[in-house]
């Protein structure tokens, strides 16, 4: 039987034996005590003492399970907020890239229209903002091209109407500016 079963079978044991040592004569007291009681209380100390080096001994072994347990939480713990930021950093990363996109799109063809270049168009791919931004873009460069068409039909009827006026003339004429 283990240990805690021997201290309570000594224990019970030496209940009886106490009662016989009151029972008995004072003199004859020193003889049970030694016999039968002191026998009994050094094999329940002993018992006692295995006990409380099994507890020692688990108590330990608990210690460094637990200890381990913490060495292997503490590297998932790491581990998992290394993965963390680096899906953080790529989630920032790819986030940026979709937002920047279009403005990029849309500072180029804006830099194409100062060019000159009136054909420009910015791909229009959602409805916030940004698409808001590329569409008011897209009809600006269309009413620009509008206004240079006019512009250039203008200034072809104004250049025939002028020629015609001066082939018109009889004499000839010199046409000069300030400079």
């Amino acid at each position: 039987p283990g240990a805690v079963a021997r201290v309570w079978e000594h224990w019970e044991q030496l209940q009886p034996r106490f009662s016989s040592l009151m029972a008995a004569h004072p003199a004859d007291r020193e003889g049970i005590v030694a016999r039968e009681i002191d026998p009994r209380m050094r094999q329940i100390d002993q018992d006692l003492a295995t006990l409380f080096l099994a507890h020692l001994q688990n108590m330990r072994a608990s210690r460094e399970a637990m200890h381990e347990a913490s060495g292997v939480a503490r590297w998932a713990m790491h581990t998992l907020t290394l993965c963390a930021a680096v899906l953080a950093i790529a989630f920032a990363w790819l986030s940026s890239r979709m937002l920047l996109r279009p403005i990029l799109e849309v500072t180029a063809s804006a830099r194409a229209v100062q060019r000159g270049d009136l054909d420009q168009t910015v791909p229009v791919r959602s409805r916030d903002e940004l698409g808001l931004l590329a569409e008011a873009f897209n009809q600006m460069a269309a009413q620009l091209q509008r206004f240079r068409q006019l512009d250039h039909e203008r200034l072809l009827r104004l250049q025939r109407s002028t020629q015609l006026a001066i082939d018109s003339l009889a004499d000839a004429v010199a046409v000069a500016d300030r400079e």
